[in-house]
């Protein structure tokens, strides 16, 4: 048995691609990996980091540093690029707050990408993602440093610590990476 699985790193929509790939009818994302399509479907399972929330036109559309924001339809075209997984524990997974948070695995759900590191509940959270892949049983887990709240203020609340898998405490708690404190 044998299985090829391919990892990406950050996965990134920055408002001159949105632009670039608005269309009358929403947003075609298919010219971004025009040039990567070959190279993402060699494997068996492709797994990204999601560096954005997808948390829909409502919260505002944004790439602005510690506050960004992407369409739904970015993550159509991952899954139509051949995505299987996406880890969403990283510094900017809280970018919209953890209404943001939810909505973006709302809209992946929606989209059919599987995603791992963050959770709406204690039990998804404690879930173990599990997936067979050539007959292999292969274990996935995300964990992130933090969440940017030294820059955008919005910090996880008592009875969400399920949300974001954390490998150290969140950046406004001792012990914690400062970012901003360091030259």
């Amino acid at each position: 048995m044998s299985c090829t699985l391919t990892f990406t790193g950050d996965i990134m929509c920055q408002i001159p691609q949105t632009a670039a790939c608005t269309t009358a009818h929403g947003y075609d994302y298919s010219p971004v990996f025009r040039h990567v399509r070959a190279l993402l479907s060699g494997g068996d399972y492709l797994v990204g980091n999601l560096e954005t929330p997808i948390a829909g036109e409502q919260a505002g559309l944004s790439s602005a540093m510690y506050a960004f924001n992407t369409p739904i339809e970015f993550a159509e075209e991952l899954r139509r690029v051949g995505f299987d997984l996406v880890s969403t524990a990283n510094n900017h997974c809280m970018d919209r707050g953890i209404e943001g948070l939810y909505a973006t695995l709302d809209s992946l759900d929606k989209v059919g990408l599987a995603h791992v590191g963050t959770a709406r509940t204690p039990k998804e959270r404690e879930t173990p993602f599990i997936r067979e892949i050539g007959g292999i049983r292969v274990g996935f887990v995300a964990y992130t440093y933090g969440t940017n709240a030294f820059a955008h203020h919005t910090f996880l609340q008592p009875g969400e610590e399920h949300a974001v898998n954390l490998f150290m405490p969140e950046e406004t708690l001792e012990g914690s990476i400062h970012l901003l404190d360091e030259d």
